[in-house]
């Protein structure tokens, strides 16, 4: 299995912040520059969390649509910083959503 800080190399991985049935939220500090993020995590342990990683992809997508078009109220909303997929001979075995850490 996949573990976070295989697929975040370029983050400290701090503590657990939050979860799910299926996925785990860590705060997460970018080694270049000391930036504070949250990152959810989904290890594929069963078929079902197929269906999970469909939607942190989705959670993404819809994020920085929403942050693209300068919405007047995105600022009010999260800002995605980037989704990360690892895949093994066409097997998806883990993804990560990394986002604006926002306490509470």
């Amino acid at each position: 299995m996949v573990s976070l800080k295989e697929i975040l190399p370029a983050y400290w991985i701090g503590e657990e912040i939050g979860h799910g049935a299926r996925s785990v939220v860590h705060e997460v500090k970018r080694k270049s520059d000391g930036q504070r993020f949250a990152a959810k995590f989904v290890p594929v342990r069963e078929d079902a969390d197929l269906e999970i990683i469909r939607h942190l992809e989705n959670e993404h997508e819809i994020l920085k649509a929403l942050h693209t078009e300068a919405s007047p109220g995105a600022r009010l909303i999260v800002e995605p910083v980037e989704m990360l997929t690892v895949r093994r001979w066409f097997k998806t075995l883990a993804a990560c959503h990394v986002m604006e850490y926002a306490p509470g």
